[in-house]
């Protein structure tokens, strides 16, 4: 674009702008219209508004930070014994009981749903079993967890 065809954008893009924030005036959206003046750098012509614009702002960004610690709080919250149990045999319902087929997808279904006892720094780390070892652990595992929930 040449200069003057960049600066007409930007007066017009000011412009809309502007008419967007006397809108917000009329229409008693004091939010909207502080936050306008702020970004168009313009003095407000009625601080009372203004003031009440930026207070409803601080407001609905404090309501903001809220939700998003509520979220956060939820994502970090770990999950129940229960929960953990009932995913894992979701997740490994189509898994054979062969002590010889899906040695890894086996490890890795341990070593995710049960970090602290499969896990590398586990009580039981599954490092230093053998392929048939670990499907055995595995299906130990799933058998008493089905039981459990059945019961």
């Amino acid at each position: 674009m040449r200069d003057h065809e960049t600066n007409y954008a930007l007066q017009a893009y000011l412009r809309s702008k502007d008419k967007e924030r006397r809108q917000a005036l009329s229409a008693g959206d004091h939010a909207t219209y502080a936050g306008l003046c702020d970004e168009l750098g313009i003095e407000p012509e009625l601080h009372e508004e203004y003031k009440q614009g930026k207070a409803d702002l601080e407001s609905q960004l404090q309501e903001a930070l809220k939700g998003l610690e509520r979220i956060i709080t939820r994502q970090e919250k770990p999950a129940s014994k229960e929960d953990t149990i009932e995913r894992f045999l979701k997740a490994t319902e189509g898994y054979t009981d062969s002590l010889f087929e899906g040695s890894e997808l086996k490890t890795q279904a341990l070593i995710k749903y049960f970090p602290r006892r499969f896990g590398p720094k586990g009580s039981q780390p599954l490092k230093g079993y053998n392929d048939t070892q670990r499907c055995a652990i595995f299906n130990y595992v799933k058998d008493t967890y089905k039981n459990k929930n059945n019961t």
